[in-house]
């Protein structure tokens, strides 16, 4: 599974990260569009597990429609 690399590089060229990879930054960036659309459902409310794999898989299209260049 690509990761995407660091979301936030820094050092000369990028070579030295911490913290998030652009697939969690893409995951946590579409958590607001997923609540959003999921609002008033029952299911927001006892699997919030199941929202988060869906924040995910928008991050793995996010990252596999960037690498078809």
């Amino acid at each position: 599974m690509r990761d995407g690399g660091p979301a936030f590089p820094c050092g000369e060229h990028g070579s030295h990260w911490r913290g998030l990879t652009v697939r969690q930054w893409y995951a946590g960036m579409a958590i607001p569009a997923v609540i959003k659309a999921a609002i008033g459902q029952e299911f927001v409310k006892r699997q919030p597990q199941a929202m988060a794999r869906v924040c995910f898989e928008m991050a793995d299209a996010m990252i596999a429609e960037g690498d078809k260049g």
